[in-house]
């Protein structure tokens, strides 16, 4: 909201004053005079100017910390850029209803990997998707039975472990093929 100027101002500025004579409205242009004003006109302008923080140099510092803050931003997010290897390579361990509660994990050089349990929910299958190298997995079955061996990935593929065609971790019930009954004729 812009303030109006002081009257010694305005008379100062302008050489035009309208007068109003009978209704109708005449311009006279008048030279312009210097401003002479009264005690009372300095001291409303002064009384305005005090009103009126002048602050040039807090705005600038405003300015300058939003825009260190933008390049600090930038630079974390270039710094985070370089040096994260992106995950091109994946394990996908997949199993069967009967390996419900089967916890999988994939032990890193940063530590473990957040472990997987499989359900239905995730349709029996844990996925880790991982930068190439050398990884330990280690599969814990619901009865006691503990799998751990050395997987190496190489750029841009997938290993695929199937639970019930590892030693160990198949279905009992299979175990033996399945059972065959006679026919019965009623």
């Amino acid at each position: 909201m812009s303030r109006p100027w002081p009257r010694a101002r305005l008379r100062a500025h302008l050489p035009y004053f309208c007068e109003r004579r009978t209704g109708k409205i005449s311009i006279t242009v008048t030279e312009q005079q210097p401003a002479t004003s009264s005690p009372s006109d300095e001291a409303a302008d002064a009384a305005e100017a005090d009103e009126q923080p002048q602050h040039p140099g807090l705005a600038r510092l405003f300015v300058a910390a939003a825009l260190v803050m933008f390049l600090c931003m930038i630079a974390l997010l270039m710094y985070r850029w370089a040096t994260i290897e992106p995950p091109n390579a994946f394990i996908l361990i997949q199993g069967e209803e009967y390996h419900r509660g089967v916890v999988v994990d994939v032990v890193t050089s940063g530590g473990p990997t957040p472990p997987t349990t499989l359900a239905a929910g995730n349709e029996y299958t844990a996925r880790f998707p991982l930068p190439p190298g050398n990884y330990l997995l280690r599969i814990h079955g619901t009865q006691g039975q503990n799998i751990e061996f050395e997987v190496t990935l190489r750029e841009a593929s997938g290993l695929l472990y199937d639970l019930a065609k590892m030693p160990g971790m198949e279905n009992p019930k299979m175990k033996d093929g399945p059972t065959s009954q006679p026919a019965s004729n009623g």
